[in-house]
């Protein structure tokens, strides 16, 4: 994780010097048994990491981990991390909301 952490925080930096408005979106959840396998705790685990980068660089974060994980059984694939059409309606609504209070 030290590594994801470094490699954020240079990403990060370099596209602070473009001007653009900076608004990182978290991970969505994993099935139980994805094709190909993806460990379930690890969406979670990258996103602690992620947010607590974003905070200290001042940068927004669109939560869509949390927006989707009460029902993404039932807006997600099954055993995929791809969605369904209603799934991706609903974070495609989520993103152009978050999107749209700065344009």
């Amino acid at each position: 994780m030290k590594d994801f952490e470094a490699n954020l925080n240079t990403i990060v930096s370099k596209l602070k010097v473009t001007g653009a408005k900076l608004i990182f979106a978290t991970t969505t959840p994993v099935p139980q048994h994805s094709e190909p396998l993806r460990e379930q705790e690890n969406p979670q685990k990258y996103n602690v990491v992620a947010q607590k980068v974003m905070q200290e660089q001042g940068i927004e974060v669109n939560d869509l981990y949390h927006l989707v994980m009460p029902g993404f059984e039932k807006i997600q694939e099954r055993n995929n991390v791809h969605f369904t059409r209603k799934g991706y309606r609903i974070l495609s609504e989520q993103v152009a909301a978050v999107i749209s209070k700065y344009t």
